[in-house]
């Protein structure tokens, strides 16, 4: 169990590769491929398409980050500010009340989700909704989203990707059965987006308070009690 929990919580920074910017790729692609007929035009015409290309390669960036090797600690899973931290009953994977916090992403925020603990994604479930703008909290607890159980090396968790009103496509990286390091990719939301993170109540204290700002992978925002179970 111990050997468990330190090979899955080893420090390690994200692997080769840039998942969220592929999946820009092909807006910029079209951008620039029409910046080509109209250079032949007027030069000056380039320019509004090379600004799109470049404000897509800038929303769909994907910096490499080194999540610390604490299983005392959940990190963030977005990049963004704490719209609430409250209590919520979470019946699909938890089975009961849990503290929910709650991260909206901007459109200039890394919109990249990434796992909260280490541990198992066991199971994940897209439920339709609307797009209501995901800063109106209350409005947006109807928007489409995608539900993803974790079972980490301290507990069970669930990670929430929900869509906003420019967010329209939710996106997931990996499988359920996966192994999961603190800090990995989950995948992400385009556009603008919340993301919740979810914890049985009573099992570990909020160390971000709302208007807070949180960085996925980086920053703590809640901390497992003394005591508190380990995966098996």
């Amino acid at each position: 169990m111990a050997d468990r929990a330190a090979s899955i919580t080893a420090e390690q920074g994200d692997p080769p590769g840039n998942g969220a910017l592929s999946e820009g790729w092909p807006i910029i692609a079209g951008a620039v491929a029409l910046a080509l007929p109209l250079a032949a035009i007027d030069r000056r015409l380039i320019w509004p398409p090379l600004v799109l290309a470049g404000a897509v390669a800038a929303f769909f960036r994907d910096p490499s980050r080194v999540t610390p090797p604490d299983a005392d600690h959940l990190y963030a899973a977005a990049d963004g500010f704490v719209l609430d931290v409250d209590e919520v009953e979470e019946p699909w994977f938890l089975g009961g009340r849990g503290l929910r916090i709650v991260t909206f992403l901007s459109l200039f925020d890394v919109h990249v989700n990434r796992s909260p603990v280490a541990g198992t994604l066991v199971k994940t479930q897209h439920i339709a909704g609307g797009y209501v703008a995901a800063m109106d909290r209350a409005g947006s607890e109807a928007n489409e989203r995608q539900l993803l159980a974790i079972d980490g090396v301290r507990g069970s968790i669930v990670v929430v990707q929900i869509a906003g009103l420019l967010a329209r496509r939710i996106r997931r990286w990996v499988e359920p059965g996966a192994p999961l390091r603190a800090g990995q990719k989950l995948g992400m939301i385009k556009f603008g987006s919340r993301t919740d993170v979810i914890v049985p109540l009573g099992q570990a204290e909020a160390l971000v308070a709302k208007g807070a700002r949180v960085r996925a992978g980086i920053t703590p925002i809640a901390r497992y009690h003394v005591g508190g179970t380990t995966g098996a």
